[in-house]
């Protein structure tokens, strides 16, 4: 066992970690469009061989000291035992890699990582919490922040960024304030997200159709194209749909940005209240079931189960789709995979009523209330935020930093792979912004795609539909 591996402690639970789609669920996503009382801190900070959040550079020359200098004191010590991290994702390497040079860096300290596919990780950690008996490191979904901040879970992480003066301007600001709630910042921000429009190469050539641009509107432009590419056959290997639409169970958070460019959304802004059945939100959603309903452009919800969309959208029956930086190198692994040579790009979201909308989320690093090692879990954490480790995360491919000195790199863009205009993930922060989460709203999404499905369907207009679930949802608010 080589040294390092010795001294990373890795704890693999439930057969040694998950896939990449298990994170994607965990962002409140799926691939191709199918997830306190201050705790002062009470050590010093331990210096580290190279700043936390900058590329290290040659340390400057060492100059003689004064003779009339005082005799050198004892450092003080830093923090020691074990950190315990806990996340889910299929990039262990990556953290197993990192947590041996953190540990190079800081003797006194060992880093044990618990890596949970989604479907145990919410559970296991609310586990923990009740328990009292949490990691000292977790990450963070930016639609769990109030209810945990409201459950007094987590530290706030103020006292440690101004001690040590860390960079928390360099993080994208839409991340920090998502983690970030009566002036306190409870997490330092991990990956961030925005949606866009990924098109087929092949697709677009076969229909004779110039590529998306930032002209395109909903109902003009997108919607001639979309029933251009649309070809209708009873052979299904001839069929093609000019659109994936996000519909369905656990869909909503990709309609959203839909929804909104037509002035709709299912809450208020100030999240006081549902706005289901406002006549902009009803207008947004009813345009998005009139895409297989009416101009059957799109495939019903559920219709393509156990086919492999990304096969299908590379191989040309599939237009378009929504979604975002985490598919990129699924789909470029699919085309290695099946020898596939035409590729795909994005474009931004196309207009609508009410202008140019996406989506955006993020996830990050937080130290809960009752962490046994916080100031461990701080150095940690400004480890896992360096320029380093998070470049080597944004070289899989998949990752979208929220860190804006790798984000706007080659690291991210990329050039030379596919998508060409891999640019547009990063210009869409321009027009992005989070879903307006509140303690209530993963059972009021609930409701609206529970609400929805007859809508889809065909069998219900959205008015219908909506009114009834704006009557379920005002509980939420009482």
């Amino acid at each position: 066992m080589s040294e390092k591996s010795a001294r990373t402690k890795l704890v693999r639970s439930l057969q040694g970690g998950v896939s990449r789609r298990d994170v994607l669920k965990m962002l409140g996503v799926s691939a191709f469009g199918t997830v306190l009382a201050s705790c002062a801190p009470k050590s010093t900070p331990t210096s580290a061989p190279a700043s936390p959040t900058e590329k290290p550079t040659s340390p400057p020359s060492p100059t003689e000291a004064p003779t009339d200098a005082p005799a050198p004191t004892e450092a003080p010590a830093g923090p020691t035992g074990e950190v315990k991290y806990m996340f889910l994702g299929d990039i262990m390497d990556v953290y197993e890699e990192y947590a041996g040079k953190f540990q190079e860096a800081n003797p006194e300290l060992t880093v044990t990582i618990d890596s949970l596919p989604f479907a145990d990780f919410e559970t296991k950690i609310r586990t923990m919490f009740a328990a009292k008996n949490p990691p000292d490191v977790f990450w963070l979904y930016f639609n769990n922040i109030f209810e945990f901040v409201d459950n007094d879970i987590l530290l706030p992480l103020d006292e440690f960024i101004a001690r040590d003066n860390f960079p928390i301007e360099d993080f994208a600001k839409a991340n920090v304030d998502m983690f970030t709630v009566d002036g306190h910042i409870y997490g330092i921000p991990r990956e961030s997200s925005t949606l866009v429009l990924f098109w087929s190469e092949k697709a677009f050539a076969d229909a004779g159709i110039e590529p998306p641009d930032d002209s395109w509107d909903w109902e003009g432009k997108f919607l001639e194209a979309a029933k251009k590419l649309t070809v209708e056959s009873d052979d299904p290997t001839q069929r093609r749909f000019g659109f994936n639409a996000p519909v369905g169970a656990g869909n909503n958070w990709a309609a959203m940005p839909i929804v909104w460019s037509f002035g709709g959304d299912i809450v208020s802004a100030d999240k006081t209240r549902a706005t289901v059945n406002d006549p902009a939100t009803i207008q947004g959603y009813q345009w998005l079931a009139d895409l297989i309903n009416v101009h059957k452009v799109a495939p019903s919800a559920g219709s393509l189960a156990g086919q492999s969309i990304g096969e299908m959208f590379l191989n040309g029956q599939i237009g378009m789709y929504v979604s975002g930086k985490w598919d990129v190198q699924v789909l470029r692994d699919t085309m290695a995979e099946l020898g596939i040579e035409t590729a795909f790009d994005v474009a931004p979201f196309p207009t609508g009523p009410a202008g140019r909308m996406t989506r955006t989320s993020g996830a990050a690093y937080a130290i809960p209330k009752d962490a046994e090692n916080p100031e461990g879990a701080w150095e940690l954490i400004k480890w896992w935020a360096s320029y380093d480790v998070v470049e080597k995360l944004a070289l899989t491919g998949g990752m979208f930093p929220a860190y804006l000195p790798v984000l706007n790199s080659d690291s991210f863009i990329q050039p030379g792979q596919p998508p060409e205009h891999a640019q547009v993930f990063v210009d869409s922060l321009e027009f992005a912004r989070p879903e307006a989460v509140f303690g209530g709203y993963s059972e009021l999404t609930n409701l609206v795609e529970a609400g929805m499905d007859p809508v889809y369907a065909g069998d219900q207009t959205a008015e219908e539909a909506l009114n009834e679930v704006q009557r379920k949802a005002e509980s939420l608010f009482s």
